[in-house]
């Protein structure tokens, strides 16, 4: 019934291809639908980028700095960073809960505009800190909220490194990989994603109103411009692992824990007791149809074409993960949380063997806000850059009968044999390609050897 439900909703949305995770009580099931590439099945083993959603894996890993007293969520930026304006008053904890008063530094036109247009380019921390110092405030720190996610997580995970004096990725390794057994988790600084692989795509309008839309494989774009959460790559089998572990407090002390999902934020911004943000993570009452309330702990992301949610339901002891490959426009952050609500009934039922459902208040929208911040038009270039800023927004929880009907959306499965996919630049596919002729050509020659040794 899962299934059958995963197979209709991506195909009514117009996703090319999907992986729904789910662990009920530490039992997994993973499903697929769709396809990678032309010819190649979504599998449950392919990897991703899974962009915000290690948000939450970061401030973890600071809280396990913290309770081994190595530093403290008190403790002011300004002591591991220099020229971060207002360093001397933002803490690490207004990084983690995003009330430092920071914007995004994508928010810079001129950034935004090359990062946009040469997809392929990479771009180095030191050029972002440079951003990161030019920032304007746009509050006193703790005074409000805004959803700064690039900005606040790239600074915590910089304040690690001077901390422990070890890189990223030996933190990452020391404190996340080894511990939980990761073989299909990795932090790779560069384009590539280890094998199989999930391709991603954005669907857009290359130039004009009379353009048709194009569907263009982004799996290999640049994700160096998204600071450091953006490397990650992982597949669904490790995404229930690592958030299973991180939702029910199992690498932190119980404070950690508790201070890590309480209601710090409630009452600055758009924050309140049903719902809001923590520290990366967002907290929410999500009401059943029976009118029962459980808590929905979930963050959400798209980048490069990906995008993703993962959620937990303490009264279920559930964990959900739903990953798709294909952004549409901007949009794919809002359909894959409609996707996810539209499967959590039958999930539910599922495990429960009742006939629960969500009621239309369930739904969750993104960050409209944030996604206002970059002028959205039809071309692909700024589809490219909004779909960093996709993270929840708490201001409105919109009925998903009034989210935009995208079955107006060209549907892809009648999209020239599918073969009219293009791909930009460097792509799985043609590496494919190389290795097969490559492989041929070897085959070939070790014939040709064995049968002229024979002759002799």
């Amino acid at each position: 019934m899962i299934q059958s439900s995963l197979d209709k909703q991506i195909k009514d949305k117009n996703i090319v291809g999907a992986i729904l995770g789910i662990d009920h009580q530490g039992q997994k099931q993973i499903l697929v639908s769709g396809i990678s590439v032309p010819g190649v099945l979504v599998s449950p083993n392919q990897h991703y980028r899974i962009g915000g959603q290690a948000i939450l894996i970061i401030t973890t890993m600071l809280l396990i700095l913290v309770d081994r007293g190595l530093t403290t969520l008190e403790t002011t930026i300004d002591r591991y960073i220099e020229g971060v304006p207002n360093g001397n008053k933002i803490t690490l904890e207004n990084l983690c809960n995003m009330t430092a008063g920071l914007p995004d530094y994508t928010d810079d036109p001129s950034f935004n505009q090359k990062i946009t247009e040469h997809v392929f380019m990479d771009v180095s921390i030191d050029e972002i800190i440079g951003l990161v110092r030019g920032l304007k405030p746009i509050y006193e720190p703790g005074t409000g909220w805004n959803y700064g996610h690039l900005t606040n997580s790239l600074l915590i995970c910089l304040a690690m490194e001077k901390v422990t004096k070890k890189s990223f990725i030996m933190l990452f390794d020391e404190l996340i990989l080894t511990p939980l057994n990761l073989a299909n988790t990795k932090f790779n600084q560069s384009s590539n994603i280890q094998q199989p692989v999930m391709h991603s795509y954005q669907v857009s309008q290359c130039c004009d109103a009379k353009t048709s839309l194009k569907l263009e494989d982004a799996t290999y774009w640049s994700p160096s411009w998204g600071g450091y959460v953006t490397y990650i790559t992982s597949a669904a089998e490790d995404m229930l692992v690592i958030f299973r572990t991180i939702f029910t407090g199992k690498l932190v002390s119980k404070s950690s824990f508790d201070r890590q999902f309480g209601p710090k934020t409630v009452g600055l911004g758009i924050n309140a007791v049903d719902k809001y943000y923590a520290m990366g993570v967002a907290v929410k009452n999500l009401q059943l149809a029976n009118n029962q309330i459980v808590k929905f702990k979930y963050i959400n992301a798209g980048f490069n074409g990906y995008g993703g949610i993962i959620c937990y339901l303490s009264d279920y002891d559930l964990v959900v993960h739903l990953q798709v490959n294909t952004i549409i426009g901007t949009s794919t952050p809002p359909v894959v949380d409609t996707l996810l609500i539209g499967f959590l009934p039958e999930i539910i039922k599922t495990i429960t063997g009742s006939n629960t459902d969500i009621s239309s208040h369930a739904a969750i929208s993104t960050n409209a806000q944030i996604n206002a911040a970059n002028t959205t038009t039809n071309t692909i270039t700024n589809t490219t850059s909004t779909t960093t800023n996709t993270m929840p927004n708490l201001n409105t929880m919109p009925n998903l009968n009034t989210m935009p009907n995208l079955n107006t959306m060209p549907n892809l499965n009648t999209m020239p044999n599918n073969k009219s996919i293009e791909h930009f630049g460097q792509s799985t596919n043609s590496f494919d390609i190389a290795y097969f002729v490559l492989a041929v050509i070897l085959i070939a020659f070790l014939i040709w050897a064995w049968t002229k040794l024979k002759r002799s």
